[in-house]
């Protein structure tokens, strides 16, 4: 049996936490009227708006599956804001793929990312920066 002190507890926290959200997504909206939220793989939850393409400036990356050894690549790229991360939209870009055998784990570029990235108004400056996640002809390895 739960004690009542700590349902009430849990309830003000989880109302808190959702009032705080709630007022981020007002002043978000106010300032981005295009403003959506995008959820992907595994839940990751993120408002996107396409006004920011052309100003982020940072970018998350992550594999699509952790168990397939040729997964996906996914590119987050978003900008800060004094409310919270605004990533670009859309807000996931495929740019590559793991390519694993027993003793290595490389990483392979998808033909044409950067050309979609561009085709999107990301900046030049980031995919550049982008580019060097990718190994040079005599690199290969590389870390999740």
């Amino acid at each position: 049996m739960a004690n009542i002190k700590d349902e009430i507890n849990r309830l003000e926290l989880e109302i808190k936490l959702k009032s705080e959200e709630l007022l981020k997504i007002k002043s978000l909206l106010d300032i981005y009227p295009d403003l959506e939220s995008y959820v992907g793989r595994w839940g990751k939850n993120v408002y996107c708006s396409k006004s920011v393409n052309k100003l982020v400036n940072n970018y998350e990356r992550r594999f699509n599956c952790g168990c397939c050894s040729d997964s996906p690549l996914e590119l987050w790229p978003y900008l800060d804001t004094e409310h919270g991360r605004i990533y670009s939209s859309p807000a996931m870009f495929f740019i590559g793929k793991k390519d694993d055998d027993f003793f290595r784990t490389k990483l392979v570029q998808s033909a044409g990312w950067k050309d979609d990235l561009k085709k999107h108004d990301i900046p030049e400056d980031l995919i550049e920066k982008i580019s060097y996640i990718f190994p040079k002809e005599d690199e290969e390895e590389v870390e999740d």
